[in-house]
């Protein structure tokens, strides 16, 4: 790898390791070093404004501080950050790279959450490592991202139902459902798919049929039907 970008005032400084674990988010510089060929992932972006404002006003972000009354509220910080929307290819170099979390785009399609599959990534990843160092086998990070079914299905979800504004509305009044609600906390509580009661599955697979087929209502922005 190239040496360390300056911080600071310190001097650039250059290290060496047997082994480089990328965690250094989605913009990954060790990823564009080390991985030339693997491409980014696409990414949305993340951000949020803390503001000091009287305690008798709730706080609001860009354009909702407006119908907040909050117009004139200090700015005290901005922070964003980008997020990818499905894993890379690729999260190794074959050799002494391997990427994690955000630098690997390990964030759960349709859902954004990456935390919990960030942490679970690192471990792996530290394990792959102590396997590596000790065996010397480049193979042994090529499965230390935690994806699998999981995301396959929520990326086939997130291709189809996230493709336009209709689609996506019609999404989030599927998601209103208490049968489609209780699948989505189970699963989301226990990172894997689970099953419902047959009737269940029925009933969510003629919902979505319903709402594909255009024949069940949608809801407007103020929440009317």
């Amino acid at each position: 790898l190239a040496p360390l970008a300056k911080v600071g005032n310190a001097s650039p400084s250059e290290l060496r390791a047997r082994l480089v674990i990328g965690a250094d988010g989605a913009t990954s510089l060790v990823a564009r070093q080390a991985l030339p060929n693997s491409v980014a992932p696409p990414m949305v972006y993340a951000y949020h404004e803390i503001l000091r404002s009287p305690s008798t006003n709730s706080a609001g972000t860009a354009a909702a501080r407006a119908a907040a009354g909050l117009t004139d509220a200090e700015v005290v910080r901005t922070e964003g950050a980008p997020i990818p929307m499905r894993p890379r290819k690729r999260w190794d170099n074959g050799r002494d790279v391997l990427l994690a979390g955000d630098a690997a785009g390990v964030v759960a399609p349709a859902s954004g959450e990456g935390i919990y599959y960030a942490m679970v990534g690192g471990q792996l990843a530290a394990q792959a490592a102590a396997e590596f160092l000790a065996s010397g086998e480049a193979h042994a990070g090529a499965s230390c991202v935690p994806t699998g079914r999981v995301f396959w299905i929520l990326g086939v979800m997130q291709r189809f139902w996230y493709s336009s504004d209709q689609r996506r509305a019609r999404f989030v009044a599927i998601c209103a459902d208490k049968d489609v609600q209780r699948l989505t906390w189970e699963a989301y509580m226990n990172k894997h798919l689970v099953r419902a009661k047959p009737l269940a599955h029925v009933r969510i697979f003629f919902k979505d049929l319903a709402h594909l087929l255009g024949l069940a209502p949608t809801r407007s922005e103020d929440g009317r039907a």
